[in-house]
């Protein structure tokens, strides 16, 4: 099972590092210069890695392999990132919801 990261170790792994620079140029070269998620083309100025599984979620291994990394448009990363963590306030509010329902419907039957 993996380890949840902390806010904290995310940041230090998503630090501009010589690591980091060098797996940007490699995907930037895999991937053509294409931002994966919009499709459209990226400079490389503009260019940064998307994990696809989230990086919060990877083992070290995982969070450093070029497989768990595409390339994308910064502002497209950023809009991503977002969505993700609005889906997850969502699914924990509603796991609240139905726990909360849960409780009260036992406590009628009770």
């Amino acid at each position: 099972m993996t380890k949840k990261r902390s806010p904290g170790e995310i940041e230090r792994m998503r630090k501009d590092t010589p690591n980091v620079t060098r797996q940007l140029n490699r995907i930037y070269e895999r991937d053509g210069g294409i931002c994966q998620l919009c499709g459209l083309p990226c400079s490389r100025e503009d260019a940064s890695r998307d994990h696809i599984k989230e990086l919060r979620l990877c083992t070290k291994e995982e969070a450093r392999s070029d497989d768990n990394v595409v390339l994308a448009h910064k502002k497209c990363n950023e809009e991503r990132s977002a969505a993700l963590r609005m889906a997850e306030l969502v699914e924990e509010r509603l796991e609240k919801l139905r726990n909360k329902y849960l409780r009260v419907e036992l406590n009628r039957l009770s």
